[in-house]
């Protein structure tokens, strides 16, 4: 079933295409007004990133059946794409023309969003499923910014074989009703 599923599904990639062409090719297209401009830049993104979803659902079959994904990456590439997708949606259109992470975390920066990460954690190579990682920032800082909008911090740490990521916001919190050995 998931395999017929993701058949079906991998049609995101026509789509994802045809988008690609509207906005490659405006000498054959004609021009863009920036309003379709935009959508068409997030329409492009969500298509990615549904795409990634779909080849995610190849890869829990994958797993479940011995073999892992594991790859070679950056932090640097995995905050970019992953803030650039989840507040590209919910800060505006100021990040739709962002190409690179310095300039993506100052444009951050004047709507009240910090990116704290040093410069060598940025940099180190990762081997781990870039996909998986990608999408846990991005729920974490999606739910940070959709329910206590305003100020945000996205803060990495270094802990040599490791590093902790923590999404900061002013929001009221989740209220906890146990203790803590629940």
């Amino acid at each position: 079933l998931s395999h017929l599923l993701v058949h079906d599904l991998r049609s995101l990639a026509i789509c994802e295409a045809g988008i690609a062409h509207l906005l490659d090719h405006r000498d054959k297209n004609g021009p863009l007004t920036p309003k379709q401009e935009r959508a068409l830049k997030r329409s492009r993104r969500s298509a990615v990133f549904m795409r990634g979803l779909v080849d995610e659902i190849l890869e829990v079959a994958r797993t479940e059946g011995g073999a892992a994904r594991v790859d070679t990456t950056t932090l640097r590439d995995i905050l970019f794409e992953a803030l650039t997708q989840v507040l590209g949606a919910v800060q505006g259109p100021e990040l739709d023309d962002v190409t690179d992470y310095d300039s993506l975390v100052k444009t951050l920066s004047t709507q009240q969003v910090i990116v704290d990460v040093p410069a060598p954690t940025l940099a180190r190579p990762l081997a781990i499923d870039r996909f998986r990682l990608m999408q846990v920032v991005m729920n974490l800082v999606g739910n940070a910014a959709k329910h206590a909008p305003g100020w945000l911090a996205v803060r990495v740490r270094d802990e040599g074989d490791a590093f902790t990521l923590s999404v900061v916001d002013r929001g009221s919190g989740i209220p906890w009703k146990g203790n803590y050995s629940d």
